[in-house]
This record gives C-alpha cells, structure tokens and sequence, in this order.
C-alpha cells in the first residue's frame, strides 16, 4: 500500500543488553530516533527493551518489547520500523526471521542513516551476512569469556 509517509505508523525499536552512557546507550538511540520523528514528521510508538533480559540472540518470545512491535506490525499498524543498527532486531537467525515478517507484511526497515533494502537479493544478502556477523560476534564473545575463566581457574581464582 502506498500511503503518504505521514499516515504511515512508524515503530522504533531499541535494544542494549548493557545500558551505558555511550552514544549507543537506550537514551541516546530515543533522542536520534525523536529527531528523526520530528523531521519527517512521522507518527511513532517506541519499543524499548532494556538490561539483560534483551539478548539479541532470543527471539520475540523472550523480548516482550520485539513481540509487541511484531503484533502490531502483523496486525497493520506499524508500516515502518527504525533501529540504530540491524542487530538491535537480532543476531543470526533471529534477525533473518524477524525481517523475514517484515517483509511478509510490507514494513519498511530504516536504520538512522536511512532506508535498509534488505528484500531484493542483493539485500538479503547484505543482511544474511550482517546476521552471520552478529552470531559470530556473540559466539566469539562467549569463547573469550571461558577461556579467561579458565585462565583464572587454573590461577586457583573462582570466577562465577
């Protein structure tokens, strides 16, 4: 459907695992997304998971926040979704998945430098590659975190 960006709903959505005072902190993606909501004049309903319980590794069903935003978009009020980056969605699968429902109900996708094609096939490759990436940068994350326990193990250190 094509309808006049201004009667399109828009949904941000934003996700740490770890809030900071980073520029990648909740806080700051909320102010650049009211920015964006301000200068295109977009009519919008935010979606913010915050702390631990938002890994991107879990899919809706463990992120209250990405399963009301996918409701609402399988139900026709969220025409366009932005997030700061494509792993705020998810990582690996979860991401694949995620705009994969997207793209079944017509959702444009935007991250803050603008529209992400991610349904021709040069997008769905980008974006399979950009999942890939997130799997491995949790994967490779979580190796470093047992091998340092290990290290302290071996030191005679407990490290929980």
């Amino acid at each position: 459907m094509n309808t006049p960006a201004t009667h399109q709903h828009t949904g941000f959505y934003a996700r740490l695992t770890r809030d900071d005072k980073t520029s990648n902190s909740v806080e700051n993606q909320l102010a650049r997304f009211r920015e964006l909501r301000a200068e295109h004049d977009w009519q919008a309903t935010e979606y913010v998971e915050r702390g631990r319980q938002a890994s991107g590794e879990w899919s809706e069903k463990r992120r209250p926040e990405l399963f009301r935003l996918l409701e609402d978009v399988r139900a026709g009020h969220v025409q366009r979704i932005v997030v700061r980056h494509l792993d705020r969605l998810g990582r690996g699968g979860i991401l694949l998945t995620t705009l994969d429902e997207f793209a079944e109900h017509g959702v444009e996708v935007h991250d803050f430098n603008g529209p992400i094609e991610y349904r021709s096939a040069a997008g769905e490759l980008s974006t399979g590659v950009q999942a890939l990436v997130g799997r491995f940068e949790v994967r490779r994350t979580g190796e470093r975190i047992r091998e340092s326990k290990r290290q302290w193990w071996l030191r005679g250190v407990y490290v929980g």
